[in-house]
């Protein structure tokens, strides 16, 4: 049923954005599982952004870097550049609120380029669907 629902999700959406933090300056196993349980078609063309964090200085950049090759591999097109939060507690309060300017002005223009990027996408593929096989 989870599956299911996550493959349902990311069928309606128009564009992806990937949350994660780094372990061991790694990208998650549980972000590959989770694709790797949804069928490719349900992300596959579409847009993507990237947003990691870390609890240490890091900024959990490294897990960002292999989460835009990741998505790549995966079909999606990565866009902009990616948002890295070091020591994020210092940005997102007890109730999950971000707390600095800097940050919601960065997450605002990515979200802005990918709204660009789905919006540009959409409309292109209602014309002309992506090629998915030989």
């Amino acid at each position: 049923a989870v599956v299911s629902t996550q493959s349902t999700g990311m069928t309606e959406a128009h564009g992806i954005i990937l949350v994660t933090g780094e372990f061991n300056r790694q990208l998650p196993d549980t972000v590959r599982v989770l694709f790797e349980t949804i069928p490719r078609e349900c992300y596959f063309g579409k847009p993507s952004a990237v947003v990691c964090y870390s609890p240490g200085i890091g900024s959990g950049k490294q897990a960002g870097i292999q989460a835009r090759a990741f998505l790549g591999e995966m079909a999606c097109l990565t866009i902009g550049p990616i948002l890295t939060l070091p020591q994020v507690h210092f940005y997102i309060d007890k109730e999950g609120i971000c707390t600095k300017d800097e940050v919601k002005k960065e997450l605002h223009l990515l979200m802005k380029q990918l709204a660009w990027y789905t919006d540009a996408l959409t409309s292109f593929r209602k014309r002309k669907p992506i090629p998915t096989h030989v």
